[in-house]
C-alpha cells in the first residue's frame, strides 16, 4: 500500500462534485490552451494514495496516447 500524502489544503478538496470525478479521484480543468491539468485530487481516492499526481500536474499521455490539449470528452474514456 502507497504511503499517504500529507493533507495540504491546495493537495486537495473536501467538496467535489461527483460529475466531474474521473475513475483516479481526479478532477481536471483545461487552462488557456486547452491543456488539461489536476484541479482537485479527491481525498482518499486512488491518485491521493499513490502519491505520485500533484495538483497542477498537466494531462500529456494516457496508456501511450497523446492527449495534450485534447478535450476532456476524448480523454476521459481513457482514463
Amino acid at each position: 500500500q502507497g504511503q499517504v500524502p500529507s493533507l495540504k489544503p491546495e493537495f486537495f478538496q473536501e467538496t467535489v462534485d461527483p460529475n466531474e470525478v474521473c475513475g483516479l479521484g481526479l478532477v481536471f480543468k483545461a487552462d488557456q490552451t486547452g491543456a488539461l491539468f489536476v484541479a482537485t485530487i479527491v481525498q482518499d481516492g486512488p491518485a491521493w494514495v499513490s502519491g505520485k499526481i500533484r495538483r497542477g500536474d498537466v494531462l500529456y499521455e494516457v496508456d501511450g496516447v497523446n492527449v495534450y490539449r485534447q478535450p476532456a470528452s476524448s480523454c476521459a474514456p481513457l482514463l
